[in-house]
C-alpha cells in the first residue's frame, strides 16, 4: 500500500501542476509551485531511500498508514486551491483593477513605500550584524547571521521582500535609473547574504522568488512552463547542495578558496544526502512526528499557532516562562512538532532544527483535523491568487508573500515558519499602504473603476 499511496501522490503532483499551468493558464498558479515541493518530500525522498533503511525505523503498516495520511493531505491541498480560485482562468490580455487605474502619482507613492520598507529591512539586518561584530564575524562560521533580542525583531529584515516587489511595481513602464538599481542591490543584500554565505535553503528560495518571480508578477507577465520546471529543478538542486555542504561554506573557509568538489560530484553528494534515512531525514522525521503524536494523543489544538502569533513577539527577558505558561513547552524544540515535551528516546536522537512538512505539522496541531486545515491552507492560496489577478495592488503584495514563504509551509511548519513570517511582512506593508497610498474614493467610485477596467479588457 505504501507504494500505491506514493504513486497516487505523484499522480496528484503531476496532474495538479499541469492543471494550474494549462487549465488555469498561469505558471504562477499555486498548484504549479506548491505541488513540486510536496512531490519532493512525499514522493522523491521516500523513493530514493532504500527500503531496508525505512524498515529500520518503521513497520510496513506504519509506512502505509503515514503515507495514506500524506495522500489525503495533498488531495485536500489540491481541492482547497481549486475551491479558492473559483475556476478563474488567467487572461494575459486583461489587467487587474489596480493596474488599470494606476497613475504616476500612485506610482510615486508606491516608490516611497518601497524605500521605507527596504531601508527598514536593511536596517534590521545591519543591526543584527552589529550585535555580533560585523558582517565578517556574522558569517565566519557555518549557518551564520546576526542576532536580535526577539525572533520577530530579527525577522523584520524580511521587509526587504515587499520593498523589492513594490520597487518593481512602482517602476513599471518607467526607465530604471542608477538610483533604482542601487536600491535593488541594497535591498537584495540580506537575501543574498543569508542565501549564499549562510547557506539557508529557505532564504535561497525567498531570494529567487522575490528577485525573479516578483518581477513577473509586477509586470503581469509569466515565464513558460518549461522554463519554470527547469528553473525550479535547478533551484532545488542548488538548495540540496547548500544543505549538504553547509558545514563547509562560510567566510574564510577552504570552500571559497577553491578546495571543493567538482560541481557534478557536489550534485551526487547532495542526492545521496536525500537518500540517507537517518534521523535527520525530513521524511523520516515527519513519520515519527505523526506516529508519536498519534500514539501519545499529544496534540496542540491551536495553542501552538496562538503561541507563535501572540506570545513569541514578547522577549524572553520580559516573560521567561512564556511557552510553559501557555501550555506549549515543546516549542523550543523543533517548533513543538515532536510534542509538548522532549523525553522519549526517539526525540533524543532527532537533530534540533528539523521540520516535518505540512501534513505532519498540521496533524500534530489538530490530529485528523489537520486534513481540513490543509484544505483551508490551499483555499487561502487559491483565494490570494484570484484576488491578485482580479484586484491587484495590495492583494498582489500578499500573493507575493504567499509565493515567497510557500517553501516554509510545505517543507517545514506553518505556525512558526509560515504564519509568523507572513504577518511580519504583510502587516507593516498594509499599514504603510493605507497610510501612504490611500483610497479615498467611495464604493460607487470603486465600482466604476472596476467596470471601466473590465470594459477596456482589464
Amino acid at each position: 500500500m505504501f507504494d500505491l499511496y506514493t504513486a497516487c501522490i505523484a499522480a496528484l503532483v503531476v496532474g495538479g501542476m499541469l492543471w494550474g499551468a494549462y487549465q488555469r493558464n498561469d505558471t504562477f498558479h499555486p498548484l504549479v509551485y506548491l505541488l513540486p515541493m510536496a512531490g519532493y518530500l512525499y514522493v522523491f525522498v521516500p523513493s530514493v531511500i532504500p527500503e531496508s533503511q525505512l524498515l529500520y525505523h518503521f513497520t510496513t503498516d506504519e509506512l502505509a498508514q503515514v503515507q495514506g495520511l500524506n495522500l489525503v493531505g495533498i488531495a485536500a491541498l489540491v481541492a482547497g486551491v481549486l475551491v479558492g480560485d473559483r475556476g478563474l482562468r488567467r487572461d494575459p490580455e486583461r489587467q487587474d483593477v489596480f493596474t488599470a487605474t494606476l497613475t504616476p502619482t500612485v506610482q510615486d507613492r508606491l516608490y516611497r513605500v518601497a524605500i521605507v520598507l527596504g531601508i527598514a529591512g536593511v536596517g534590521i539586518f545591519v543591526y543584527g550584524l552589529t550585535n555580533v561584530g560585523g558582517f565578517v564575524a556574522a558569517f565566519d562560521s557555518p549557518k551564520g547571521g546576526g542576532w536580535a533580542a526577539t525572533g520577530w525583531l530579527r525577522d523584520l529584515k524580511l521587509l526587504v521582500i515587499p520593498g523589492i516587489f513594490l520597487l518593481y511595481l512602482s517602476r513599471k513602464g518607467r526607465v530604471w535609473t542608477s538610483a533604482d538599481w542601487g536600491w535593488l542591490a541594497l535591498f537584495s543584500l540580506p537575501l543574498l547574504s543569508r542565501s549564499l554565505v549562510a547557506t539557508s535553503r529557505g532564504w535561497t528560495f525567498m531570494a529567487a522568488v522575490t528577485l525573479g518571480a516578483g518581477w513577473y508578477l509586477a509586470h503581469n507577465r509569466r515565464p513558460r512552463f518549461l522554463t519554470v520546471l527547469a528553473g525550479g529543478a535547478a533551484l532545488g538542486v542548488f538548495m540540496l547542495i547548500l544543505v549538504t555542504f553547509r558545514g563547509q561554506i562560510y567566510i574564510g573557509s577552504d570552500f571559497f578558496a577553491g578546495d571543493r568538489p567538482a560541481f557534478t560530484e557536489m550534485v551526487d553528494q547532495a542526492l545521496d544526502f536525500s537518500a540517507s534515512a537517518g534521523y535527520g531525514n525530513d521524511f523520516v522525521y515527519g513519520n515519527y512526528a505523526i506516529l508519536l503524536a498519534q500514539e501519545e494523543q499529544d496534540f496542540y489544538w491551536g495553542r501552538r499557532v496562538l503561541a507563535y502569533t501572540f506570545v513569541r513577539p514578547i522577549p524572553s527577558l520580559v516573560w521567561p516562562n512564556k511557552y510553559a505558561d501557555v501550555g506549549a513547552t515543546g516549542l523550543r524544540y523543533n517548533a513543538g512538532t515532536m510534542g509538548k515535551e522532549s523525553t522519549t528516546s526517539v526525540r533524543e536522537r532527532i537533530p534540533n532544527g528539523m521540520a516535518p512538512g505540512i501534513v505532519a505539522d498540521l496533524f500534530v496541531e489538530f490530529s485528523w483535523g489537520g486534513v481540513p486545515a490543509v484544505f483551508v491552507f490551499g483555499w487561502f492560496y487559491g483565494l490570494m491568487w484570484r484576488r491578485h489577478l482580479v484586484k491587484g495592488g495590495k492583494w498582489s503584495v500578499m500573493y507575493m508573500a504567499c509565493m515567497t514563504f510557500s517553501v516554509f509551509a510545505i517543507l517545514q511548519n506553518i505556525p512558526q515558519a509560515f504564519v509568523a513570517r507572513f504577518l511580519i511582512v504583510v502587516v507593516p506593508t498594509l499599514l504603510l499602504w493605507w497610510r501612504m497610498v490611500p483610497d479615498r474614493q467611495g464604493r460607487a467610485a470603486l465600482f466604476r473603476r472596476r467596470s471601466a477596467a473590465l470594459s477596456t479588457g482589464a
